[in-house]
């Protein structure tokens, strides 16, 4: 992959601060395919319940997710490995 110029970065960086977020932790986290993160609507996809249930099992912390800006427009991702685990945890019906 292509370095990306220092000016580049630092100017992402300042556009991500106000979301708790920088261009390094998302390169960092880019490059650790275990942390990748998804829609509350593809996680609703994958496992059949619906994304207002994805996102209160996130908030309550059944599921790692994260918070992208403010209540309560802000959006909730999903942490695809922990997806996994809490389906595979599911007693089977």
């Amino acid at each position: 992959m292509t370095p990306v110029p220092k000016h580049i970065a630092e100017a992402v960086s300042g556009l991500l601060t106000p979301y708790g977020l920088s261009f390094d932790s998302i390169m960092d986290s880019a490059a650790d395919g275990a942390s990748r993160y998804i829609s509350t609507d593809r996680a609703s996809e994958l496992c059949g319940l619906t994304p207002k249930t994805i996102r209160e099992k996130v908030l309550a912390k059944e599921i790692k997710g994260k918070r992208l800006g403010e209540w309560p427009k802000g959006r909730v991702l999903v942490s695809v490995a922990s997806l996994r685990e809490w389906i595979e945890r599911l007693p089977d019906a």
